[in-house]
């Protein structure tokens, strides 16, 4: 089963799955985004519901400043430990692999 490719100017998007996900790339989150940019990835965001943005090596603040792109960040969050001096960046990990989460913009 073929899934879709989309290339822009601004960015590649695979599907993943039928009903949910996408991979996005040429995309730098380490680098500040333009709002063109922003505005196509929350489009892909509506569209996939989830998004994975592969070997990104950003520092808390960059992931910050992107989260931010798309809105004040959320509380943080009650449960799930938060990265050191980032309350927002929520910490997931499990024996093999750390995911940050940024807690950004209004809920959707």
């Amino acid at each position: 089963m073929a899934f879709s490719v989309v290339a822009t100017d601004q960015l590649t998007l695979r599907q993943l799955t039928p009903a949910i996900g996408a991979e996005v790339s040429n995309v730098n989150l380490a680098e500040p985004i333009s709002e063109t940019l922003s505005n196509a990835i929350y489009d892909a965001l509506i569209e996939h519901q989830v998004l994975f943005f592969r070997d990104q090596a950003i520092t808390p603040e960059s992931h910050l400043d992107f989260a931010q792109s798309f809105g004040e960040p959320q509380p943080p969050h009650l449960v799930y430990p938060s990265v050191d001096g980032f309350e927002n960046i929520v910490q997931l990990k499990n024996a093999q692999t750390i995911l940050l989460i940024p807690m950004a913009g209004t809920p959707i």
